[in-house]
């Protein structure tokens, strides 16, 4: 098998809202579940369960799996990471990008869609990178990287998204940041997320 991630600036207030009033991970901890990120829920003398405090953990922080039906992508998807199943000379599965777009419109950047191929076997591929769409896929939805804010960016406008699968004993995680050069001119880093996975972690 061989998988191919994709990636590309997105414009959506909607999708940024949607961010920003997520709250779902709350009933998981309550009820002793794991959540989405590293930490675990510790049980309290009454016996209900809390989220340990983490100023570190942010909604905007997780990756989501979603319909891309209000967005508008600002950059065609470029390639990020690929992986061969199965790893037989058992090399690492972290992996490290940076992708520059070249934004074609005035726009408001939120944060970045992912996409992937995968050639299952010989010419059978599926896709669900838009311009390769496979026909009738439905069972597959593109994946959310989403930024802690919007930022105003004008066409031409050069965004380098950087982006870092990670690896330990207990789990894999993404962490990521941009860079662009803002309205005034001045190159602006934004602030990396999901550091050492405190938000979104995925268990081994």
């Amino acid at each position: 098998f061989l998988f191919n991630y994709f990636s590309a600036p997105i414009q959506s207030v909607r999708l940024h809202q949607k961010v920003l009033c997520c709250c779902g991970a709350t009933k998981y901890f309550e009820r002793g579940f794991p959540g989405r990120g590293r930490l675990e829920p510790v049980k309290l003398q009454d016996g209900t369960y809390a989220l340990p405090e983490c100023p570190e953990a942010s909604q905007f922080d997780e990756i989501y799996v979603v319909c891309m039906r209000s967005v508008c992508e600002l950059a065609r998807p470029k390639a990020v990471f690929n992986f061969e199943h199965p790893n037989f000379e058992r090399k690492s599965n972290a992996r490290n990008a940076s992708i520059q777009f070249t934004i074609d419109m005035q726009s408001e950047l939120m944060g970045f869609a992912g996409y992937f191929t995968a050639r299952l076997y010989g010419n059978c591929q599926l896709s669900i990178v838009p311009e390769t769409h496979t026909k009738g896929l439905v069972s597959w939805f593109p994946a959310l990287i989403p930024l802690r804010h919007l930022y105003c960016l004008q066409k031409g406008t050069e965004v380098i998204f950087h982006v870092e699968r990670k690896i330990d004993m207990q789990g894999v995680w993404y962490e990521w940041f941009c860079e662009f050069q803002d309205v005034d001119g001045k190159v602006k880093t934004t602030a990396l997320q999901n550091k050492d996975g405190m938000s979104y972690f995925m268990r081994l």
